[in-house]
């Protein structure tokens, strides 16, 4: 009993550590099936995953031109999830339930367990509509374009400060 308590107890402080990331994040398992979410993340989507949801379900296919519709962060994270690339800084559009439109910064690692294999990733993604904004009426500087890394800084650094790295932050919330 005392170690189901302590494993609820860690789950909540991990929650509440994510829920303040002003930053989407979310999880996904080497199917893509998104194994938890922050607050951020539901915000930005305009809902809330439901169990089972797939991550492509929460992003807009974009038609390059004269290609076939493709999202594009799924190659992001199929990057991570098969040879473990990280991606930094990718940009994408989510469509919410009411047809608006948002783009976003997307910054993926690999999880691994512990043996090293790839077990799942670790999505985050920052709303850029203020730099699109700033680019089109031609004010971007190079610091506030680089900002899609920063999400994910502190993600990583919210998962040293708690010592367990970002696998086990984002495990940790999910158990």
């Amino acid at each position: 009993v005392a170690e189901s308590e302590a494993r609820l107890e860690a789950a909540s402080r991990s929650q509440q550590l994510l829920d303040v990331i002003p930053a989407g994040v979310y999880a996904v398992g080497r199917t893509g099936v998104i194994t938890n979410y922050n607050r951020q993340a539901a915000e930005l989507w305009g809902r809330a995953p439901k169990p089972g949801d797939i991550d492509e379900r929460f992003w807009l296919a974009v038609h390059e031109a004269g290609d076939s519709p493709r999202r594009s962060h799924v190659s992001a994270v199929k990057a991570a999830l098969r040879p473990g690339t990280p991606v930094r800084g990718e940009e994408a559009l989510i469509e919410r339930p009411d047809g608006s439109r948002i783009p976003v910064h997307i910054n993926v690692d690999a999880i691994r367990d512990a043996a090293g294999r790839i077990a799942g990733a670790i999505v985050v993604f920052q709303d850029v509509t203020h730099l699109k904004r700033a680019e089109a009426a031609g004010h971007v500087g190079s610091a506030a374009a680089d900002r899609g890394d920063s999400a994910a800084g502190m993600v990583e650094g919210a998962a040293a400060d708690r010592g367990v790295g970002a696998a086990g932050l984002v495990a940790g919330a999910a158990a």
